[in-house]
């Protein structure tokens, strides 16, 4: 009993930062300038993105997200391949006008534009590949998510919603401390 007290009075106290204190991105500070509800909601959705609604684990935040980001990837790859309804195994402008009818006339046009890097007008599997990678990797923000580690304010190594949400609340205009 006695050598549990002493390794709780010699344990370092839990970390208390200052919610006001916690590092922000220029796109979040603007953000937050303008809709801190709506901040919080895209932090939301990026935990809930990654498979970690319940708090972002510092530790494995990069393979938590770059997981995620495959697996939207290889979803993205299926869902056009599936456009492919004679099996041929390109994609013409009819076929997938056809398939997507929700698609704009300049939504289509724009993926072929590109998709379809040999200009044959028809994207092949390597093409819906090539360009749904490409532009998977030019999507996120890796300095939102480096700047979360600043959020962690107890320090346990895990970013929870209530954390986030007064990081958020201290900064109504963005600001920083």
């Amino acid at each position: 009993m006695r050598a549990v007290l002493l390794a709780l009075a010699l344990a370092p106290p839990a970390w208390a930062g200052d919610p006001a204190d916690a590092p922000m991105t220029p796109q979040l500070e603007r953000l937050l300038a303008e809709a801190p509800e709506e901040a919080i909601a895209m932090v939301a959705a990026l935990m809930e993105r990654i498979g970690r609604a319940d708090g972002l684990v510092l530790a494995t935040l990069a393979e938590d997200r770059a997981a995620a980001r495959d697996a939207r990837i290889a979803e993205a790859i299926d869902s056009l391949v599936t456009l492919d309804r004679n099996g041929d195994g390109v994609l013409t402008r009819l076929e997938v006008a056809r398939q997507r009818d929700d698609w704009s006339a300049s939504h289509l046009e724009t993926f072929f534009t590109e998709f379809d890097t040999d200009g044959t007008g028809r994207v092949d599997r390597t093409e819906i590949e090539t360009g749904v990678r490409l532009r998977a990797e030019e999507v996120g923000s890796d300095a939102l998510l480096e700047d979360l580690a600043g959020w962690d304010l107890d320090g346990d190594g895990v970013v929870t919603p209530a954390e986030i949400e007064s990081v958020i609340r201290a900064n109504p205009r963005g600001e920083t401390g």
